[in-house]
């Protein structure tokens, strides 16, 4: 009986979920929340448009801290770093893309939302120049594994199954370790990353995004971005 009440319990959460336009949690109800670091949450604050990252010094600090406090608010709002490899087994590293505006999307098979944006994913994707221009444009997915055996997600072949299935051919870096989401603090799916140029966290999407708004999220970051 206590089995049957945790899964009729997930199921609701998941239909509850759907109709909001995001699915939680990313990892089963045993799972640590995962906690975002200081970019993560200072992005987290508001939606696309832009997060306003940077604050002003306190009037009392000297000239010497105000330069230490700005260096260090500088490096608070860099987007944490990913190197992973994607379904073709080809490896990406965030800091590559350094001059580059970056959509980086969370998400997830099993996910309601996620299967309905991803075909618009594919074709801004292709639109962008495939990732060979000023845009890139990148998923991520967390398949499970004995390091991260708390995600609902299938396994990295099942992950790579389902790409392959529908013919997305946007790069989709699996995170079989969990750390990205963690780092990135994603506790709902799926959800939208804008990276600037300068490697900095723009802001985010939560929930499902339209043709419109990756459009206007890519087009705010190339031109209100660092």
């Amino acid at each position: 009986m206590r089995n049957y009440r945790s899964i009729l319990s997930v199921t609701l959460l998941l239909m509850i979920s759907l109709l909001l336009g995001a699915c939680a949690p990313q990892t089963s109800p045993e799972g640590v929340t995962a906690i975002p670091t200081e970019a993560a949450a200072e992005a987290e604050t508001e939606a696309i448009p832009a997060v306003t990252l940077a604050t002003e010094p306190p009037p009392t600090e000297t000239s010497s801290e105000t330069e230490a406090a700005d260096e260090d608010e500088e490096m608070s709002k860099l987007a944490p770093p990913i190197k992973l490899k994607d379904q073709f087994g080809v490896e990406h590293e965030l800091t590559d893309y350094i001059g580059k505006v970056v959509f980086l999307n969370f998400w997830a098979t099993w996910c309601g939302p996620c299967q309905i944006e991803m075909p618009d994913i594919q074709a801004a994707y292709e639109k962008y120049g495939e990732n060979k221009e000023d845009v890139v444009i990148l998923g991520v997915a967390s398949p499970f594994s004995e390091e991260n055996s708390l995600t609902f997600e299938g396994t990295a072949d099942e992950v790579i199954a389902y790409l392959n299935e529908y013919d997305y051919t946007y790069p989709s870096l699996l995170d079989e370790s969990g750390k990205s989401f963690a780092e990135y603090g994603i506790h709902s799916i799926p959800m939208t990353y804008m990276i600037s140029r300068d490697g900095s966290v723009f802001g985010l999407k939560r929930g499902l995004v339209t043709p419109e708004d990756i459009d206007r999220m890519i087009e705010m970051t190339m031109e209100d971005g660092a």
